[in-house]
């Protein structure tokens, strides 16, 4: 949670679904959930993309969490294809949005 601006203007679309939040009171909140559930989980990532241009930057990423099911000791694993800009501010990098959706296969229409 430090990594976020803490800025009324800060957006998520998270990988659970949902609206688009906006704001550090709704996105804090959210990320309060999701750390609830993935509070003991195992973190892999693989680096695509990464830009910095002036105060301004992105960054792409696969991630694949391996977590434990609280109804069961069964473990779950979910994907998701991440997109998050950072800000520079005066005390470093911020996360100003972040966009999550679950990696899945292309098929055609």
């Amino acid at each position: 949670m430090e990594l976020w601006a803490k800025s009324d203007d800060i957006t998520i679309a998270g990988g659970f679904g949902g609206p688009i939040e906006k704001g550090w009171n709704s996105i804090g909140t959210r990320l309060k959930k999701v750390d609830a559930v993935y509070s003991h989980a195992d973190f892999q990532t693989e680096r695509i993309e990464t830009k910095v241009k002036g105060n301004l930057g992105y960054l792409i990423q696969h991630e694949q969490i391996t977590f434990s099911s609280d109804k069961n000791d069964e473990q779950l694993v979910r994907n998701y294809r991440i997109t998050m800009i950072f800000e520079k501010w005066e005390d470093g990098w911020k996360i100003i949005h972040r966009h999550a959706d679950p990696n899945m296969e292309w098929k055609s229409p």
